[in-house]
């Protein structure tokens, strides 16, 4: 009997092994498979009326969105530098007034909006 139990502790003990190494061959083997996937390129978002013309190129979409890419960049510097020269003609007190009214409105931007809701019932008594 005790030979039995020895004999079935050792096919399991075999078969345990064999299936971890089959699947550690497996691993190994697979990168050496598998073609690496490239990133996709990002897509292209057009804006309207852009988005609504048919027949526009690969190329074609290309180009108008470094265009909008560009000139979103030319304005961004532009406003930046407007708000340098503002500032510039600011007092200190002002500067930190300024600084005070600018926090608060990005704060009210990230709250979320809180909704009034009426109470549907009559509280009880």
């Amino acid at each position: 009997m005790a030979l039995w139990k020895h004999a079935v502790v050792g096919a399991i003990a075999l078969a345990i092994s064999g299936s971890v190494l089959t699947s550690v061959r497996a691993e190994e083997a697979a990168p050496a498979d598998k073609p690496k996937v490239e990133k996709a390129e990002k897509k292209i978002r057009l804006f309207k009326p852009f988005t609504d013309l048919e027949g526009l190129s690969e190329e074609q979409k290309q180009t108008i969105a470094d265009i909008r890419k560009k000139t979103n960049d030319e304005i961004k510097e532009i406003r930046d530098r407007e708000k340098a020269e503002m500032l510039a003609v600011l007092t200190d007190d002002q500067k930190a007034a300024l600084a005070q009214i600018e926090e608060a409105e990005a704060a009210s931007r990230k709250k979320p909006k809180e909704m009034k809701q009426e109470p549907t019932t009559k509280p009880t008594e």
